[in-house]
């Protein structure tokens, strides 16, 4: 799996310095390979406050068709 990178762009400015280097461990990246095996392209996740995290995906099955 390629690097994934989701931005808020909404909430951000242009040339400005942001920082990284805030981790955690988990095992959200075996999930996503899970959904891009199963065929789908993650687009964009949510996090809320439940401690549920939302993955939102394009079938890429469907996309092509």
């Amino acid at each position: 799996m390629e690097r994934l990178v989701m931005w808020d762009i909404a909430n951000t400015e242009p040339d400005t310095p942001y920082k990284g280097g805030y981790y955690y461990r988990s095992e959200i990246s075996d999930f996503v390979k899970k959904l891009i095996a199963n065929g789908e392209q993650v687009v964009g996740i949510v996090i809320d406050d439940t401690y549920n995290i939302e993955f939102i995906t394009i079938d890429k099955g469907l996309e092509e068709e």
